[in-house]
């Protein structure tokens, strides 16, 4: 098992699936090379394939901990520039108020098999 919680457990094979599924759909709602996207700090398997769903689209991921403050968490979310959150069900009250557009992580469905997305190549060279 790759990885368990009081919820279940997850093969390697199905964190690979639920991962690029989640990949698919991020790219689809906008995520390309550096988006930010919040991915709520819970300890879940859902946690998980957020962030490895993230960086596979491409994206970057914001760890944050709904349980701070609205205003603190607005500013890191304004300062970050995100405007997408990667969440089950149970959050979506706490991501609107937090003005993010919720992108489902459900665990419950299996998903198809996909290849992983391609990510569109940086032409920026922001070292120079």
């Amino acid at each position: 098992m790759a990885l368990a919680d009081l919820s279940g457990t997850l093969s390697y094979a199905a964190l690979r699936d639920h991962a690029i599924a989640l990949a698919h759909r991020l790219q689809k709602a906008g995520v390309a090379l550096e988006t930010v996207v919040v991915v709520p700090a819970v300890r879940a398997r859902e946690t998980i394939v957020a962030q490895l769903g993230v960086l596979m689209a491409g994206g970057t991921y914001l760890p944050l901990d709904l349980d701070e403050p609205n205003t603190r968490l607005q500013h890191m979310i304004t300062t970050a520039g995100a405007s997408l959150a990667v969440g089950g069900p149970d959050l979506s009250d706490r991501l609107k108020a937090l003005r993010l557009k919720r992108i489902p992580c459900d665990l419950r469905k299996t998903p198809e098999p996909a290849a992983p997305p391609a990510i569109a190549a940086d032409t920026g060279d922001r070292l120079a």
